[in-house]
Parts: C-alpha cells; structure tokens; sequence
C-alpha cells in the first residue's frame, strides 16, 4: 500500500531526503518483517516516480473524483503521466469512486411515542391477510385485533375488499363492541380512503 511511502514523503520532503531512498528502505524493512515479496514491485514503481504519493494523497482527500479527474489534476501540476499508469495505481490502491447509498428519508416532525392503552377496545389494529384456496383462488381476510388485550376481535374473509365492505365489517364489529376510540392501519387503498376517515 502507499500508505507508508505517502507517510515517508511528509516526512522526508522538509528535510530534502529523495523519497525513492525512504521508500525502498521502508519497503525492505516491511519484506523482513512481513515476509512478504508482494511490497516489492510497489518499492521498484515508486523509484523516482513521488507523483504518484500526490496521486494517493489526492484520491484520499477527493474521494468524488475519478481517475481521469485525478490525472487532469497531475498534469495541470506539471507532472508528465501516462493516464492508464494513473489508473492502474488508483485501482490497485483502492481509491474508486464508491457508490452512493441511497439516503434514508427523515419525517419532517420528531416522532412521539405512542401514548398507552388504558382499557379494552380503546385502540384497534386492522390488516389484511393474504391466502389461497384448495383451487388456487385468492382470498383475503380482514384481521381486527385489540390493541390492550391480544384479542382477535373479528375475520372476516372476502375475494377482494373494497372500502364500503371494510366500514360494513367494522359497523357490524362496532354493534358488538363498541367503536374504538382510534385505530392503527397500514397505507393500503382500501384502509386510507375516505369512506374509512369518516366511519372513524
């Protein structure tokens, strides 16, 4: 890695020390200790070549630019390299661009907890369930369950749910119990609707 010779430049350049001498001298230190004949090709490319430490140090610190952005960028400074050297450097070295991760969308208002449930049939949670008959027909079935107590209060079972047969299964639910005092649904059609809004 460039690490150690990038180290060595930052040191030695005040001191007018060559950078090919403290980098090999680092790269044999590294081979006795490590064991390892893969630091000597890097030692024998850094010979005379301190471009390509500022190579390293500049896609350290310009993570958004890309090879080509980067050789621009050493030949505007006067060094004279070939942009595929250039590029074998930043990919072994590992400097790519990464790719950006999609960025998590944030509620424009803190969330507040939820307050807690003091009695029986204060709070309801409905939900579809989704499955298939011995045929291989679709049916769904709307859960309502008691949020204080885990009571499946009604399923009741349909091919497909429109937004009035919802509100007829939970006025006849609301006979039986009473209405809820609020209910907790998901974002589906036929729960976010309108006719639901009003029955609540």
């Amino acid at each position: 890695m460039l690490g150690l010779p990038l180290l060595a430049y930052c040191i030695t350049e005040p001191l007018g020390v060559p950078v090919s001498v403290v980098t090999c001298a680092g790269a044999a230190v590294l081979v006795l200790l490590a064991g390892r004949s893969r630091v000597i090709p890097i030692c024998k490319v850094l010979i005379g070549a301190p471009w390509q430490i500022v190579l390293f140090s500049l896609g350290m610190y310009l993570v958004v630019y890309g090879y080509r952005r980067l050789h621009i960028l050493l030949r505007r400074e006067g060094w004279k390299v070939n942009f595929k050297r250039a590029y074998r450097i930043y990919r072994d070295e590992g400097l790519s661009i990464r790719p950006k991760l999609p960025r998590r969308k944030r509620a424009w208002r803190y969330r507040q907890g939820r307050p807690a449930i003091g009695e029986p049939n204060e709070v309801w949670a409905m939900d579809f369930m989704p499955d298939r008959l011995f045929d291989g027909r679709p049916f769904r079935i709307l859960t309502v369950v008691g949020c204080h107590t885990p009571e499946a209060l009604s399923l009741t079972q349909r091919a497909n749910f429109r937004a009035y047969q919802v509100t007829e299964a939970l006025d006849a639910l609301g006979r039986l119990r009473g209405r809820p005092k609020s209910q907790r649904v998901d974002n589906g059609p036929e729960l976010a609707g309108r006719m639901l809004d009003q029955w609540a």
